[in-house]
């Protein structure tokens, strides 16, 4: 099912008789995928599901907190936010087809690092964009700076193909992408890695708060190990949004919670 507009249509959501399982286009699941998802969800949870397909993930919070029998598969970063709000728990880790991201910054050559970004001219891909907006300003706040003055001029490009093109004509000194696109840059233009951000965390399924315990519980006993299209299910772990907690307590938003691993998140160039 298609998500049939704004926020103005969680009526619908609210009165489904299945439970609404949420899923961001940018997941680019096809129909037969979602049915796949849909049987695997109901065969473990024992309920009626519908996957609902919803044009971006940044408003799973608002509808988990409008609709907390819901469930989404979430990007990571999303999903540390529904925790933090309190609106969700993951039962599971969604692991996409390929080798996992990281973001990264990459600068016309002449930028000698981090400390040299200032009043440059940064090439974002969109605000939504984890690897080409977020987490790259995550890791620049976590010094201290205020980005809204740090660089002369700040670019919205709307893909990451077309922030690199934006790089290599000169239009940016510096663009945020993520390392999977970094070669294809780094042979269009003059240019060099400044900063390797990750690698992104996976996925997760999360439940909303009004999902029974004993459904999340099953969710979280069966899916690990279920392959759906080219995705593959695996049990959540400590440690698995550390990448997030390490940016955090850079910024010092963390206090007495168990110090994260550091080790090969962050890679200055």
């Amino acid at each position: 099912m298609a998500w049939p507009g704004g926020l103005g249509a969680l009526p619908m959501i609210r009165a489904m008789r299945h439970i609404p399982l949420l899923v961001p286009v940018s997941l680019g699941l096809d129909d037969a995928t979602l049915l796949v998802l849909q049987a695997a969800f109901e065969e473990l949870s024992e309920l009626p599901i519908a996957p609902v397909v919803v044009p971006c993930a940044a408003l799973l919070s608002q509808l988990l907190d409008a609709a907390p029998q819901t469930m989404a598969i979430t990007p990571s970063l999303v999903a540390t936010e529904l925790m933090s709000q309190r609106l969700g728990c993951p039962v599971a880790v969604a692991r996409r087809s390929g080798h996992a991201h990281s973001a990264v910054l990459v600068a016309r050559r002449g930028i000698d690092g981090v400390a040299d970004l200032a009043r440059r001219r940064v090439g974002w891909v969109s605000k939504l964009s984890a690897t080409g907006y977020r987490v790259p300003r995550m890791y620049l706040e976590s010094f201290g700076v205020d980005l809204s003055i740090m660089f002369a001029q700040q670019r919205f490009h709307g893909s990451h193909e077309a922030a690199a093109f934006a790089l290599a004509r000169g239009a940016v000194d510096v663009i945020a992408t993520h390392s999977g696109h970094a070669k294809q840059v780094l042979l269009q233009s003059p240019s060099r890695v400044v900063v390797s951000i990750g690698p992104i965390p996976a996925d997760l399924v999360v439940a909303g708060m009004g999902v029974p315990l004993g459904v999340r519980e099953r969710l979280s006993r069966g899916l690990p190990g279920r392959q759906v299209g080219r995705g593959r299910f695996s049990a959540t772990r400590p440690g698995h949004l550390d990448l997030f907690e390490v940016l955090r307590c850079h910024a010092g938003e963390l206090t007495a919670r168990r110090p994260p691993d550091e080790s090969a998140v962050i890679t200055l160039h």
